[in-house]
Protein backbone atom coordinates (compact mmCIF):
# COMPACT_ATOMS: atom_id res chain seq x y z
CA UNK A 1 0.00 0.00 0.00
CA UNK A 2 1.15 3.53 -0.79
CA UNK A 3 0.08 6.81 0.76
CA UNK A 4 0.02 9.88 -1.48
CA UNK A 5 -0.66 13.46 -0.41
CA UNK A 6 -3.78 14.91 -1.97
CA UNK A 7 -3.48 17.46 -4.75
CA UNK A 8 -5.86 19.18 -7.16
CA UNK A 9 -5.43 16.50 -9.81
CA UNK A 10 -6.80 13.84 -7.41
CA UNK A 11 -9.89 15.62 -6.12
CA UNK A 12 -12.26 13.77 -8.46
CA UNK A 13 -10.72 10.49 -7.28
CA UNK A 14 -11.21 11.54 -3.66
CA UNK A 15 -14.84 12.58 -4.18
CA UNK A 16 -15.75 9.26 -5.81
CA UNK A 17 -13.93 7.38 -3.03
CA UNK A 18 -15.62 9.31 -0.22
CA UNK A 19 -19.06 8.74 -1.71
CA UNK A 20 -18.37 5.02 -2.14
CA UNK A 21 -16.97 4.53 1.37
CA UNK A 22 -19.85 6.42 3.02
CA UNK A 23 -22.61 4.84 0.90
CA UNK A 24 -23.71 2.77 3.92
CA UNK A 25 -23.20 5.52 6.50
CA UNK A 26 -26.24 6.32 8.72
CA UNK A 27 -26.14 9.99 7.69
CA UNK A 28 -26.39 10.56 3.91
CA UNK A 29 -23.10 11.93 2.57
CA UNK A 30 -22.79 12.96 -1.05
CA UNK A 31 -19.81 15.19 -1.72
CA UNK A 32 -19.36 17.14 -4.93
CA UNK A 33 -16.27 18.88 -6.27
CA UNK A 34 -17.94 22.22 -5.56
CA UNK A 35 -18.67 21.22 -1.95
CA UNK A 36 -15.07 20.17 -1.47
CA UNK A 37 -13.65 23.43 -2.78
CA UNK A 38 -16.01 25.39 -0.55
CA UNK A 39 -14.94 23.25 2.42
CA UNK A 40 -11.29 23.99 1.67
CA UNK A 41 -12.01 27.65 2.32
CA UNK A 42 -14.60 27.39 5.07
CA UNK A 43 -13.16 24.62 7.23
CA UNK A 44 -9.46 25.04 6.50
CA UNK A 45 -8.92 21.75 4.65
CA UNK A 46 -5.25 21.22 3.83
CA UNK A 47 -4.51 19.24 0.67
CA UNK A 48 -0.87 18.58 1.55
CA UNK A 49 -1.89 17.17 4.94
CA UNK A 50 -4.64 14.96 3.49
CA UNK A 51 -3.94 11.60 1.89
CA UNK A 52 -5.29 8.88 -0.40
CA UNK A 53 -4.26 5.29 0.24
CA UNK A 54 -3.50 3.27 -2.90
CA UNK A 55 -3.24 -0.45 -3.51
CA UNK A 56 -1.46 -0.52 -6.85
CA UNK A 57 -3.62 1.58 -9.17
CA UNK A 58 -6.70 1.37 -6.93
CA UNK A 59 -7.58 4.07 -4.36
CA UNK A 60 -8.77 2.22 -1.24
CA UNK A 61 -8.83 4.77 1.56
CA UNK A 62 -8.51 8.43 2.46
CA UNK A 63 -8.02 10.86 5.31
CA UNK A 64 -8.96 14.54 4.91
CA UNK A 65 -7.52 17.02 7.41
CA UNK A 66 -8.05 20.68 8.23
CA UNK A 67 -5.48 22.80 10.06
CA UNK A 68 -5.75 26.02 12.04
CA UNK A 69 -2.62 27.12 13.84
CA UNK A 70 -1.70 24.28 16.27
CA UNK A 71 -5.07 22.54 15.95
CA UNK A 72 -5.92 19.92 13.33
CA UNK A 73 -9.24 18.28 12.57
CA UNK A 74 -9.87 15.00 10.78
CA UNK A 75 -12.75 16.00 8.53
CA UNK A 76 -13.26 12.53 7.08
CA UNK A 77 -11.50 9.17 7.13
CA UNK A 78 -12.43 5.80 5.69
CA UNK A 79 -11.46 2.75 3.66
CA UNK A 80 -13.37 0.64 1.17
CA UNK A 81 -15.54 -2.13 2.58
CA UNK A 82 -13.16 -4.88 1.48
CA UNK A 83 -10.33 -3.24 3.44
CA UNK A 84 -12.20 -2.80 6.71
CA UNK A 85 -10.74 -4.93 9.48
CA UNK A 86 -7.31 -4.89 7.83
CA UNK A 87 -4.34 -2.67 8.70
CA UNK A 88 -5.40 -0.07 6.14
CA UNK A 89 -7.11 2.28 8.64
CA UNK A 90 -4.20 2.00 11.07
CA UNK A 91 -1.72 2.74 8.28
CA UNK A 92 -3.70 5.80 7.23
CA UNK A 93 -4.16 7.10 10.75
CA UNK A 94 -0.59 6.62 12.02
CA UNK A 95 0.96 8.23 8.96
CA UNK A 96 -1.40 11.17 9.32
CA UNK A 97 -0.48 11.58 13.00
CA UNK A 98 3.24 11.45 12.27
CA UNK A 99 2.81 14.11 9.61
CA UNK A 100 0.89 16.34 12.03
CA UNK A 101 3.57 15.88 14.70
CA UNK A 102 6.14 16.99 12.15
CA UNK A 103 3.92 20.02 11.47
CA UNK A 104 4.06 20.85 15.24
CA UNK A 105 0.32 20.29 15.72
CA UNK A 106 -0.59 19.96 19.39
CA UNK A 107 -4.20 18.71 19.20
CA UNK A 108 -6.27 16.66 16.74
CA UNK A 109 -10.06 16.91 16.77
CA UNK A 110 -12.73 14.84 15.04
CA UNK A 111 -16.43 14.02 15.28
CA UNK A 112 -18.02 10.59 15.16
CA UNK A 113 -21.63 9.45 15.45
CA UNK A 114 -22.29 8.16 18.95
CA UNK A 115 -23.86 5.04 17.42
CA UNK A 116 -20.64 4.12 15.56
CA UNK A 117 -19.19 2.04 18.40
CA UNK A 118 -16.49 0.42 16.27
CA UNK A 119 -15.12 3.78 15.14
CA UNK A 120 -15.27 5.15 18.69
CA UNK A 121 -13.26 2.19 20.01
CA UNK A 122 -10.73 2.69 17.22
CA UNK A 123 -10.10 6.28 18.25
CA UNK A 124 -10.18 5.63 22.00
CA UNK A 125 -7.53 2.91 21.64
CA UNK A 126 -5.31 5.49 19.97
CA UNK A 127 -5.63 8.05 22.74
CA UNK A 128 -8.66 10.12 21.79
CA UNK A 129 -11.07 11.18 24.52
CA UNK A 130 -14.58 12.65 24.35
CA UNK A 131 -14.79 16.39 24.96
CA UNK A 132 -18.54 16.88 24.44
CA UNK A 133 -21.55 15.90 22.35
CA UNK A 134 -22.71 17.71 19.24
CA UNK A 135 -26.44 17.43 18.57
CA UNK A 136 -28.54 17.82 15.44
CA UNK A 137 -32.18 18.91 15.57
CA UNK A 138 -35.14 18.93 13.22
CA UNK A 139 -37.97 21.40 13.76
CA UNK A 140 -41.21 22.60 12.21
CA UNK A 141 -42.25 26.24 11.95
CA UNK A 142 -45.83 27.43 12.30
CA UNK A 143 -46.64 29.23 9.01
CA UNK A 144 -49.55 31.08 10.64
CA UNK A 145 -47.22 33.20 12.78
CA UNK A 146 -45.25 36.22 11.56
CA UNK A 147 -41.81 37.51 12.45
CA UNK A 148 -41.54 40.97 13.98
CA UNK A 149 -37.84 41.80 13.74
CA UNK A 150 -36.00 43.36 10.80
CA UNK A 151 -33.42 41.48 8.72
CA UNK A 152 -30.66 42.99 6.62
CA UNK A 153 -28.16 41.14 4.43
CA UNK A 154 -24.60 41.62 5.63
CA UNK A 155 -21.03 40.57 4.86
CA UNK A 156 -18.98 37.58 5.92
CA UNK A 157 -16.55 39.96 7.60
CA UNK A 158 -19.30 41.52 9.72
CA UNK A 159 -20.70 38.09 10.62
CA UNK A 160 -17.29 36.81 11.69
CA UNK A 161 -16.78 39.87 13.89
CA UNK A 162 -20.21 39.44 15.51
CA UNK A 163 -19.59 35.74 16.02
CA UNK A 164 -16.39 36.60 17.86
CA UNK A 165 -18.28 39.21 19.89
CA UNK A 166 -20.93 36.65 20.87
CA UNK A 167 -18.23 34.11 21.68
CA UNK A 168 -16.51 36.58 24.00
CA UNK A 169 -19.48 38.28 25.62
CA UNK A 170 -21.68 35.19 26.07
CA UNK A 171 -18.83 32.72 26.69
CA UNK A 172 -19.63 30.52 23.72
CA UNK A 173 -17.27 27.65 22.93
CA UNK A 174 -17.95 27.05 19.24
CA UNK A 175 -17.08 23.82 17.49
CA UNK A 176 -14.83 23.86 14.43
CA UNK A 177 -17.58 24.77 11.94
CA UNK A 178 -18.85 27.69 14.05
CA UNK A 179 -15.61 29.52 14.69
CA UNK A 180 -15.55 33.11 13.39
CA UNK A 181 -12.87 32.27 10.83
CA UNK A 182 -15.17 29.65 9.26
CA UNK A 183 -17.81 32.32 8.64
CA UNK A 184 -15.22 34.74 7.28
CA UNK A 185 -14.26 32.24 4.58
CA UNK A 186 -17.79 30.97 3.87
CA UNK A 187 -18.65 34.16 1.94
CA UNK A 188 -21.37 33.50 -0.67
CA UNK A 189 -22.12 29.93 0.45
CA UNK A 190 -24.91 30.98 2.84
CA UNK A 191 -27.39 33.73 3.53
CA UNK A 192 -25.88 36.03 6.18
CA UNK A 193 -28.13 38.56 7.88
CA UNK A 194 -28.11 40.97 10.77
CA UNK A 195 -31.21 41.09 12.94
CA UNK A 196 -32.54 44.43 14.21
CA UNK A 197 -35.34 45.68 16.40
CA UNK A 198 -38.37 46.93 14.51
CA UNK A 199 -37.76 50.26 16.25
CA UNK A 200 -34.07 50.81 15.41
CA UNK A 201 -31.38 49.58 13.04
CA UNK A 202 -28.56 51.35 14.87
CA UNK A 203 -27.14 48.19 16.47
CA UNK A 204 -28.03 44.60 15.60
CA UNK A 205 -29.74 42.42 18.18
CA UNK A 206 -28.21 39.32 16.64
CA UNK A 207 -27.21 37.53 13.47
CA UNK A 208 -28.14 34.44 11.47
CA UNK A 209 -26.36 32.31 8.87
CA UNK A 210 -28.64 29.99 6.92
CA UNK A 211 -29.36 28.24 3.66
CA UNK A 212 -31.98 26.04 2.00
CA UNK A 213 -32.21 22.71 0.26
CA UNK A 214 -34.94 21.39 -2.00
CA UNK A 215 -37.09 20.18 0.90
CA UNK A 216 -36.10 22.29 3.91
CA UNK A 217 -33.95 25.06 5.26
CA UNK A 218 -30.98 24.83 7.59
CA UNK A 219 -29.38 27.13 10.12
CA UNK A 220 -25.60 27.19 10.29
CA UNK A 221 -25.57 29.47 13.32
CA UNK A 222 -27.44 32.29 15.00
CA UNK A 223 -26.99 34.18 18.23
CA UNK A 224 -27.82 37.34 20.07
CA UNK A 225 -25.51 40.33 20.38
CA UNK A 226 -27.53 42.17 23.01
CA UNK A 227 -29.14 41.46 26.35
CA UNK A 228 -32.14 43.46 25.11
CA UNK A 229 -33.58 40.24 23.68
CA UNK A 230 -33.74 36.71 25.01
CA UNK A 231 -32.00 34.09 22.90
CA UNK A 232 -35.16 31.99 22.63
CA UNK A 233 -37.19 34.97 21.35
CA UNK A 234 -34.52 35.86 18.79
CA UNK A 235 -34.25 32.25 17.59
CA UNK A 236 -38.02 31.88 17.28
CA UNK A 237 -38.28 35.05 15.23
CA UNK A 238 -35.44 33.87 12.99
CA UNK A 239 -37.30 30.63 12.27
CA UNK A 240 -40.46 32.56 11.40
CA UNK A 241 -38.49 34.88 9.14
CA UNK A 242 -36.82 32.05 7.21
CA UNK A 243 -40.13 30.22 6.81
CA UNK A 244 -41.69 33.42 5.45
CA UNK A 245 -38.82 33.95 3.02
CA UNK A 246 -38.51 30.37 1.73
CA UNK A 247 -42.03 28.99 2.14
CA UNK A 248 -40.48 25.95 3.85
CA UNK A 249 -41.77 24.93 7.28
CA UNK A 250 -39.18 22.23 8.04
CA UNK A 251 -35.70 23.09 9.20
CA UNK A 252 -32.57 21.55 10.69
CA UNK A 253 -29.52 22.63 12.62
CA UNK A 254 -26.55 20.30 12.99
CA UNK A 255 -23.62 19.76 15.34
CA UNK A 256 -24.72 22.05 18.15
CA UNK A 257 -22.35 21.70 21.11
CA UNK A 258 -24.17 20.49 24.20
CA UNK A 259 -22.66 23.36 26.23
CA UNK A 260 -24.04 26.01 23.85
CA UNK A 261 -27.23 27.81 24.92
CA UNK A 262 -28.76 27.12 21.52
CA UNK A 263 -28.76 23.45 22.49
CA UNK A 264 -31.22 24.39 25.25
CA UNK A 265 -33.27 26.74 23.09
CA UNK A 266 -34.17 24.50 20.15
CA UNK A 267 -35.85 21.76 22.23
CA UNK A 268 -37.87 24.47 23.98
CA UNK A 269 -39.09 25.51 20.52
CA UNK A 270 -40.26 21.98 19.82
CA UNK A 271 -37.19 20.69 17.97
CA UNK A 272 -36.49 16.95 17.97
CA UNK A 273 -32.96 15.58 18.14
CA UNK A 274 -32.19 13.47 15.05
CA UNK A 275 -28.63 12.38 15.82
CA UNK A 276 -25.72 13.04 18.15
CA UNK A 277 -21.99 13.06 17.52
CA UNK A 278 -19.06 12.84 19.89
CA UNK A 279 -16.43 15.53 19.60
CA UNK A 280 -13.12 13.84 20.39
CA UNK A 281 -9.55 15.07 20.88
CA UNK A 282 -6.06 13.66 20.86
CA UNK A 283 -3.20 15.54 22.49
CA UNK A 284 0.08 15.12 20.63
CA UNK A 285 3.54 15.12 22.14
CA UNK A 286 5.67 17.11 19.75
Amino acid sequence: MELRALDESQINVLIALVNEVFADYPIPIRWTVRDFHLDILETGLSLKDSFILWEGQEPVGFIVVGIRDKLARIDAMGVKTSYRGTEASEFLFQNCVENLKWRKISTIQLEVLDTEKRAIRFYEKRGFFVTRRLRAYRFAVNPNLSHRLLYRETTAKAISEWALEAQTFFSRKPNWQRTPISFLHAKSRYQMEAVYSEKSTAQPLGFVIWGENEDNFYIVDCYRLSTDIELIDLTHDILLYIEDKTGKTDGVISNLPEDDKLCEVFPLLGAQMIFSQLEMELKLRV
